[in-house]
């Protein structure tokens, strides 16, 4: 009987051991695009090309004279939209995506109001979630 016993649970364990092996080897694919994580290999720049409206800042929605928009074009240029004392104002702007050493995709714009470093949290086709890095405020922009 204590012979049955530990031969089911070694042939159970031995099962469990090649599910975890399956798991971690099919999460291992180099040539995948880690949409999961917010990491983007060099150069992988359509997803961010688009107008983009500034929506909240730290889960907090902000008013439509407050929205500042980026159009991010293909190229690596763009415009930077803001409202300044009621009138809205748009100016160029350069982008540049790079990865961190921690597998983190970094946002850089730059514009004549400064350059702007952001850690990309979160992308999908209508919202892109960005922490900006001198701030610390998460930043909620939407595709418009």
């Amino acid at each position: 009987m204590l012979q049955t016993y530990k031969s089911i649970s070694s042939k159970i364990f031995r099962v469990f051991i090649m599910g975890v092996i399956a798991f971690a080897l099919s999460a291992c694919d180099p040539d995948r695009t880690y949409y999961d994580d917010y990491y983007y290999e060099p150069g992988y720049t359509t997803n961010f090309v688009g107008s983009w409206e500034l929506v909240s800042i730290n889960s907090t929605y902000i008013h439509p004279e407050e929205y500042t928009t980026y159009q991010l074009w293909q190229n690596g240029s763009g415009d930077y939209g803001f409202y300044y004392r009621g009138r809205w104002y748009s100016e160029p702007l350069s982008w540049t995506l790079s990865n961190d050493g921690y597998h983190a995709t970094m946002l850089y714009i730059n514009s004549s109001q400064g350059r702007f470093t952001y850690e990309v949290t979160y992308i999908s086709p209508s919202t892109m979630i960005l922490l900006d890095v001198d701030t610390n405020n998460q930043l909620e922009y939407q595709r418009f």
